[in-house]
């Protein structure tokens, strides 16, 4: 659900969008299963959030407060105990931890966000110019490549800017090349 640049996370959800979008399934529930309290509230919006976003909060306010009341009655806990979780300290840090380890994703590396910006650069933004698009496009391939444990995107801005640099500096040389499609466009394989 990424917006506009700026925008932050969308903060409006339909009930339809709770259920199919926040709600904690099978193996969800076995990674809260030994938590309880603000640490199971906390790790299980931490949990939908990542996999909405490719990315964890930064802070607390950046969790729409739909999905938190909604989120805390499907684990039991006072909706108002969220904002007792910390996002920095041990705690957290393991729920991440967990959390890229559960979903099949481990830390970026140079190669990584080098290969990125190289996909980006080469296959995406000669044909995509809207900047919310690629990226989408770049979440799109870090989602889909976890299986292969793809990279989590260290800094996705820094994959765009590097990517569109590198397009500015040869836009003419790769024009015959461009796809009629950036979907049919594999991004590059993890390392």
């Amino acid at each position: 659900m990424i917006e506009a640049k700026g925008a932050g996370v969308r903060q409006e959800w339909s009930p339809e969008e709770l259920l199919a979008n926040w709600t904690l399934v099978d193996g969800d529930w076995d990674l809260v299963a030994n938590k309880s309290g603000t640490t199971r509230l906390g790790f299980s919006l931490l949990l939908k959030f990542f996999e909405l976003e490719g990315r964890f909060s930064d802070v607390l306010e950046e969790v729409p407060p739909a999905a938190v009341e909604y989120v805390a009655d499907l684990v039991k806990v006072p909706a108002t105990d969220f904002a007792k979780y910390l996002l920095v300290g041990q705690t957290s840090e393991y729920h991440r931890k967990q959390i890229c380890e559960a979903l099949g994703f481990r830390p970026s590396t140079v190669a990584d966000e080098k290969a990125l910006a190289e996909w980006l650069a080469v296959d995406v933004c000669p044909v995509e110019l809207v900047e919310d698009r690629q990226r989408e496009a770049l979440l799109v391939a870090c989602r889909a490549g976890r299986s292969s444990r793809r990279a989590v995107p260290g800094s996705r801005r820094y994959s765009l800017r590097r990517a569109a640099s590198g397009r500015r500096r040869s836009v003419p040389a790769r024009s015959a090349r461009r796809s009629p499609s950036p979907a049919k466009s594999a991004p590059p394989a993890s390392p």
